[in-house]
């Protein structure tokens, strides 16, 4: 199967990172990763961002506790997002300033629930009572699949029915334009050329580090409320906002933890 079909059948998903030690001069050669909990899909594209739980900007500025920072990055565009809702900030920059960036996949959860297939919740109400990690897949009314962990799931006893809040985070809204994202990919491309005219290929540092575009930092929320009946809020409380801002889901998939 494709990476996008082990997303929406519950693999998570980690990112493997090779900093080019030209650009990343303070530090020695090195390798890392992220995990990528938080997931927008659409077709065969991806944008899979790290929970907004980073504690220093790339711009390394002093330690400040209250502040967190996450990164964003995607299997079809050559660039990565740096943003925080809380600090409201949003850039991108060249994934050139990587050596490689590989995508894995682990297939460590299990679909449990399927809102095309499943009419009983007993399943979701067996992984909760078992203490069971969730995850949710939710195809939206724009045609993108939102994946996201399941912060605390919930069943209403002998009702048949369940209630899944997911974590609180929150996911660049450009991201969800193709003419924005084209435009991004367009503007990271002719700068790198303007790179190369301008600067000595061989000063990759200079090369790289560079090419980063400040964004307007608006972001959607990444906290859902989803519903075995079919209802959906998207960064709503919960009897206060529901009555005029209940969605509705295409499909909804439920995982647990394997």
């Amino acid at each position: 199967m494709s990476t996008i079909d082990d997303l929406l059948n519950g693999a998570s998903l980690t990112v493997l990172l090779h900093p080019r030690k030209e650009v990343q001069i303070s530090f020695p050669d090195m390798k890392e990763s992220f995990r990528l909990p938080h997931i927008l899909v659409k077709d065969n594209r991806f944008f899979a961002k790290t929970a907004n739980c980073h504690a220093i900007s790339s711009g390394f500025s002093e330690y400040d506790q209250k502040a967190s920072y996450s990164y964003a990055y995607s299997n079809h565009y050559k660039f990565f997002i740096n943003c925080s809702h809380t600090e409201n900030m949003l850039r991108a920059g060249t994934i050139n300033s990587y050596g490689s960036i590989k995508f894995i996949t682990h297939k460590n959860y299990e679909k449990i629930w399927d809102s095309e297939i499943d009419k009983s919740v007993e399943s979701v109400e067996h992984a909760i009572t078992a203490g069971k990690r969730l995850k949710i897949a939710l195809l939206d009314e724009a045609g993108f699949w939102n994946i996201h962990p399941v912060h605390m799931p919930s069943f209403y006893i002998g009702e048949n029915y369940f209630e899944l809040f997911t974590e609180q985070d929150a996911m660049p809204n450009f991201i969800r334009s193709q003419d924005l994202l084209n435009e991004m990919q367009s503007a990271i491309k002719n700068k790198l050329k303007e790179n190369v005219t301008n600067k000595t290929p061989k000063d990759l540092f200079q090369l790289y580090s560079s090419i980063v575009f400040d964004l307007n930092p608006v972001f959607d929320s990444a906290y859902y409320t989803v519903r075995s009946n079919g209802d959906y809020l998207q960064g709503k409380t919960v009897l206060v906002e529901e009555d005029r801002d209940r969605k509705k889901y295409k499909l909804l998939r439920v995982f647990a933890e394997a």
